[in-house]
């Protein structure tokens, strides 16, 4: 099957405003990417499989990095100064053991660093997994601050951590006190500058292998677990879950599971989480799309009234593709940082880690892998092709373009997952709405 040609002006998703409860999202004005490499990482280093970013500062892990042992990891900081990216320091384990996998996930508020080391010793037991804080002095650089454990034999501690001021959430996805590999996380806190252990997040519906906190995030009052093997909320095996608590002033809450709209069996949904204020972002890197297998796909979430609501569908610009994995991880930001040139400031971000058609595409040869920025609202959707901020015969041409080729993105309206009369009279109603 041939790669699908994007419209006219440029790639994007077709989308809209209209309160529907599942819809595309459109790709708005694409952001000049800045890629980071580490010249030290080595080529199997794996580099990038974890970053971070906040302000002035982005982290990128390297887990496999051999700087000092076989799968020992690193991971590099860089820093934003008078508009250019700089390396500024690479962080290696403080005692080396081959295969603990320091920055196989890496979270950062911009004042401190987290690194998890889900394969490394934890007070003397071994492969229980760890998560190291790093706090940056102005005179001294990036100092070890802490290291966070919860020690149990192959619970791969520290798989996914996020962090956001006084607070850590750190995952246990091989945890077996639900059930075998059921998996949970933790939260600590820092008072009087010491961190310590506040809290568990126990699932008690969790079924075995359900690996939950393989994906985690904290934004506060918000916290997410992600169990991407667990049953959905309908009932659907293996449908994926997340689950979600908040912080008030008597302490946090009992967990609630997210209720996604037409799961996928084995879609892997909540293997990855985003969270930014009442704003969530939750991957599907496995979920089938028409013929193709583990194309994969984002939800959007958003907290209104007490309740986690979805909103929105994401899909790739270029339509699926087997194996991409589109969603392996996202990110989001709702509110609008000072300076947009890492994160759009109405943006979605996305990620697919084997992305075959944006590798023909964009770069030589196949698993390239992408990034997409979405907005979460265009100032006119249906506007498709040249010339831009105006509706005519083109856009509609580009939208029937999208819908003979089968694209998602022309998906619209319910039942989504196939194409029919009422997207193309959803579209219609984005047309006359007009452009702003």
């Amino acid at each position: 099957m041939a790669p699908h040609k994007p419209p006219h002006r440029r790639p994007r998703r077709l989308g809209t405003d209209l309160p529907r409860r599942d819809a595309g999202v459109p790709l708005c004005d694409a952001v000049d990417p800045v890629e980071l490499i580490s010249p030290s990482a080595g080529g199997y280093a794996r580099a990038g499989f974890s970053v971070a970013a906040a302000g002035d500062i982005a982290v990128v892990g390297a887990y496999g990095d051999e700087t000092q042992v076989i799968g020992g990891g690193s991971v590099t900081v860089y820093r934003r100064l008078e508009g250019d990216w700089t390396e500024e320091i690479q962080l290696l384990p403080p005692v080396p053991h081959v295969g603990d996998w320091f920055g196989y996930s890496v979270a950062t508020d911009g004042a401190r660093i987290v690194v998890g080391v889900p394969y490394g010793a934890a007070q003397g037991v071994s492969r229980a997994g760890h998560a190291l804080v790093y706090v940056h002095d102005t005179s001294l650089g990036w100092q070890l601050e802490a290291e966070l454990s919860n020690p149990v034999f192959q619970d791969r501690f520290g798989s996914s951590v996020d962090i956001d001021g006084d607070r850590i959430i750190v995952d246990a996805p091989g945890r077996d006190f639900i059930a075998e590999d059921a998996g949970g996380a933790d939260i600590f806190v820092r008072r009087d500058g010491v961190w310590q252990y506040e809290r568990d997040v126990i699932l008690n519906s969790l079924v075995a292998f359900s690996n939950a906190g393989q994906s985690v995030a904290i934004d506060l009052p918000h916290a997410l677990v992600g169990a991407p093997r667990d049953h959905a909320l309908d009932g659907t095996p293996l449908g994926g879950a997340v689950y979600a608590i908040e912080l008030s002033e008597t302490g946090w809450s009992n967990p609630v599971q997210l209720d996604a709209i037409d799961p996928f069996a084995n879609g892997g949904f909540g293997g990855s989480i985003a969270l930014d204020g009442a704003r969530a972002v939750v991957g599907s890197p496995d979920a089938p799309w028409s013929v193709f297998n583990s194309a994969g796909f984002a939800t959007a979430f958003e907290f209104d009234n007490g309740v986690w609501q979805q909103t929105q569908r994401l899909f790739p610009p270029f339509g699926p593709w087997d194996t991409d994995r589109f969603g392996d991880a996202v990110d989001v930001r709702a509110r609008q940082p000072p300076d947009p040139q890492l994160f759009w400031h109405r943006g979605w971000r996305l990620r697919a880690r084997r992305d075959h058609r944006c590798g023909q595409h964009r770069w030589p040869g196949t698993n390239a892998g992408s990034a997409f920025l979405y907005a979460a609202a265009c100032p006119c959707p249906a506007d498709l092709a040249d010339p831009a901020g105006t509706l005519n015969f083109f856009d509609i041409v580009a939208f029937i373009d999208l819908y003979n080729s089968g694209d998602p993105g022309a998906d619209l309206a319910e039942p989504f997952g196939s194409l029919n009369f009422f997207d193309v009279a959803a579209y219609v109603d984005l047309y006359n709405a007009g452009c702003p």
